[in-house]
């Protein structure tokens, strides 16, 4: 028998009221035994230095699925129903510029944890997990001692049990499936969540489930321990099957139309992206070969309206606990997702739809504002940490967002910021993509293929349809030269991993 949200939610508060695990005891360098070669085994990375006068906040992030910045009602959109999630951006400060560093779940889940770019922390692609060595958040704040929790989707590797950092572990394989235990998907090792180390069957649509486990974690803190919670939802990933009380909502809605496969459409794009169009990722591969359009796009926004709810849900259990006026809010997403604009349904590109994600900071000093400053991905793990206190270790490709959420703006804050998305061989479509936001210029370049550059005004142009790679030839050349030293700065290689290190000299 599988286990329903009524049983659930009374498993989760007994569970809460157990005092958590003890954190392991730190390792002391083991020597090689004599007359053997070996490698001494490090101690961890010491505690970080804590912040003078700083009050630990609790901490929660919730995390969607492929949530493109423009879907939600908060940015202007209609079609959504999102009202706690605007409640929280009503309250908190807006990135209208937040954007992902990858464009792709796995990738930017670990630089969202990490605050290190994909070519550092080693996850370039979907499936492969985040090594237990790897510093995260996580593991930072549970040695400062908060009781740290993380529900739902964690995408990275095919395993599911406890990763390290989290005192409270509930998670599920893969992409996991909507509805439990026999929804899209019926094999046995898709019918469970693994909850800390022990697999139990599901009952019930995965969204409320992930919720209502959340909410109950948070009834069971204590006041006294600041703690952190990340739920991390399945939805609004594709294939889409929408929660049974929103299946007959949102009929008004139709797909906005394609980019039409005409010369004209495709000018100064790289011929790859009209190519993938007949592929499992393009509009003549999904919208006219496995699904209606229209009813895609109106699942997209009914599973998100469960995503809503689950805010709602949240917000409310803060506030009935006391815990709201101690408590940080981050809302957002690993990466966005077209819906057709490039004759893709896809997000392994770096056009806006698929690189920009919403993000919304609400809580305690949190100046409620819209902010036009670029923010990544990556400044996630250094924010978290100086919210708690700690001193963000300095070797991080992020920057704290806390000075933005107090209203103010570094005079070092980035004016640019580099992308990287690496080949796939189970998704051969898309090439290796680097490229380089820098003010209103965004420029892009392919690794690997004979492809034209692009380079977009986006004040000009915020659709991206005009190349000016050809017309703007001295801006595309400061911007490449831009590109290669920001590549450098962050430790990217621009040759493959195989080649000679001269290659890279000169």
């Amino acid at each position: 028998m599988g286990v329903n949200r009524r049983e659930l939610l009374i498993a989760s508060l007994l569970a809460g009221c157990a005092a958590p695990p003890e954190a392991p005891a730190e390792p002391e360098p083991v020597e090689p035994a004599a007359g053997k070669k070996g490698k001494k085994v490090s101690p961890p990375a010491p505690p970080l230095a804590k912040i003078p006068g700083v009050e630990p906040r609790n901490l929660l992030v919730i995390l969607v699925d492929d949530l493109r910045a423009d879907a939600v009602g908060y940015s202007g959109n209609r079609r959504a129903k999102t009202p706690a999630i605007d409640a929280l951006a009503a309250e908190g400060a807006r990135f209208e510029n937040a954007y992902v560093t990858t464009s792709l779940c796995c990738p930017s889940r670990a630089s969202l944890l990490t605050g290190l770019y994909a070519h550092a922390h080693g996850v370039v692609s979907n499936g492969q997990d985040l090594p237990k060595k790897q510093q995260t958040y996580a593991t930072w704040l549970q040695r400062a001692g908060y009781d740290t929790a993380y529900i739902g989707k964690w995408h990275m590797g095919d395993r599911t049990d406890p990763r390290p950092g989290w005192g409270h572990w509930i998670s599920f394989k893969g992409q996991g499936q909507y509805l439990y235990p026999d929804g899209q998907k019926a094999k046995k090792d898709d019918r469970t969540f693994n909850f800390d180390g022990t697999e139990r069957e599901m009952d019930g649509y995965v969204t409320d489930l992930l919720g209502d486990l959340a909410a109950g974690w948070l009834k069971e803190r204590p006041a006294d321990k600041p703690w952190l919670l990340v739920l991390s939802h399945k939805a609004v990933h594709a294939p889409l099957l929408a929660p049974e009380r929103y299946r007959e909502g949102f009929r008004g809605l139709t797909c906005p139309p394609p980019l039409p496969d005409t010369d004209a459409a495709y000018a100064g794009k790289p011929g790859w992206l009209r190519r993938m169009r007949a592929s499992e990722l393009g509009v003549d591969g999904v919208y006219r070969g496995r699904e209606d359009p229209d009813e895609w796009y109106r699942n997209y926004f009914r599973c998100l309206a469960a995503v809503d709810d689950s805010v709602g849900k949240l917000v409310a259990t803060l506030k009935e606990t006391g815990a709201w006026e101690k408590t940080v809010v981050v809302f957002t997403s690993d990466n966005g997702f077209s819906f057709g604009e490039r004759g893709v349904v896809d997000k392994r590109n770096f056009y806006e739809e698929s690189v920009r994600v919403p993000l919304v900071v609400t809580g305690p000093g949190v100046v409620p504002a819209d902010r036009k400053e670029f923010a990544l991905n990556v400044d996630l793990a250094p924010t978290l940490l100086e919210l708690a206190g700690l001193q963000p270790p300095a070797d991080l490709h992020g920057a704290s967002l806390v000075p933005l959420l107090r209203g103010t703006v570094p005079d070092t804050w980035r004016k640019e910021w580099f992308y990287e998305y690496f080949f796939e061989r189970i998704y051969p479509q898309t090439p290796t993509v680097l490229g380089l936001r820098s003010g209103k210029w965004k420029l892009v370049t392919y690794h690997g293929v004979w492809e034209t550059d692009e380079l977009y005004d986006l004040d000009a142009d915020p659709g991206e349809v005009a190349n000016r790679v050809a017309q703007e030839t001295e801006q595309a050349d400061a911007l490449r030269k831009a590109l290669r030293e920001e590549a450098a700065r962050l430790g990217c290689r621009l040759n493959p991993a195989w080649a000679r290190e001269s290659a890279d000299e000169g």
